[in-house]
């Protein structure tokens, strides 16, 4: 459906159910579709958000919690550039919306079990007797339960001060090791035949990182959490802000390719 049919669900939910608090953790994911789709990934992940802002600041709704990830820390695909262009316009909306956004980010690395995440899909593979496909052996994610997700929106939710929030989730796991340990544990055996490599696939990284260096410069750890103060990112002038929440798609493209790293 189009943007203005988007803005018309939008209002009447907010109509309807007196709205005070906005979490939204709506986007397409999963990074190799998005790579051959970016129209369709910047158009639902980035659009439709600053039609979700657009709304929230009509109705009076100022109270905002933005999913992230851990690929719009230095994004390489173009999944990763959505969700940095979100954090983004989310830091700086009140100028162009002229509203007073009171928000939260919130980076998530691989949630562990969620719709798509590698665990199910071992799983399905190993309950077919298929081998598992890592990509590379030396690929590595940040982990995360969904335990641990779902508490660290309740952190941001309870600690509004427009800052970005990253669960300190230790060292990466390795895709292989993890491979390896599940092979172990349910089939009780491991041959390097049972690993199928395949590649990394464009726009994926060997290693992810949750900070850019400049947010690790100035970053504080409180309670098992890294904090954000939230600034402004060079790579979107004041004009291109402007632009975008006036519905410049064709703006998020040109800068596709001098943000992926």
């Amino acid at each position: 459906f189009t943007i203005k049919n988007f803005s018309s669900i939008l209002t009447n939910i907010f109509k309807e159910n007196k709205v005070d608090l906005v979490i939204n953790a709506a986007a397409y994911k999963h990074v190799s579709i998005m790579q051959v789709a970016p129209y369709a990934a910047l158009k639902n992940n980035v659009e439709n958000f600053v039609s979700l802002l657009k709304t929230s600041s009509k109705h009076g709704v100022t109270n905002i919690i933005q999913v992230s990830t851990d690929k719009a820390a230095e994004p390489s695909n173009v999944m990763g550039f959505s969700k940095f262009l979100c954090e983004q316009l989310l830091i700086n909306a009140d100028k162009y919306l002229d509203s007073q956004f009171t928000y939260s980010i919130v980076r998530f690395g691989n949630v562990v079990g969620s719709s798509g995440s590698v665990i199910p899909i071992f799983v399905d593979n190993i309950k077919q007797g298929k081998n598992l496909k890592v990509t590379d052996n030396n690929v590595e994610r940040f982990m995360m339960q969904i335990n641990d997700a779902v508490g660290l929106i309740l952190h941001a939710a309870k600690n509004q001060k427009n800052e970005t929030y990253v669960l300190d989730m230790g060292n990466p796991y390795k895709i292989k090791a993890l491979a390896v340990k599940m092979l172990k544990n349910s089939v009780f055996t491991y041959s390097d035949s049972s690993i199928e490599y395949t590649g990394l696939e464009e726009g994926e990284k060997l290693s992810e990182v949750l900070l850019t260096a400049e947010e690790q410069a100035s970053c504080i750890f409180d309670n098992g959490v890294l904090v954000i103060k939230n600034q402004k990112n060079v790579l979107l002038s004041d004009e291109d802000m402007r632009s975008i929440f006036e519905g410049d798609t064709a703006l998020l493209f040109r800068h596709l390719d001098d943000a992926l790293i």
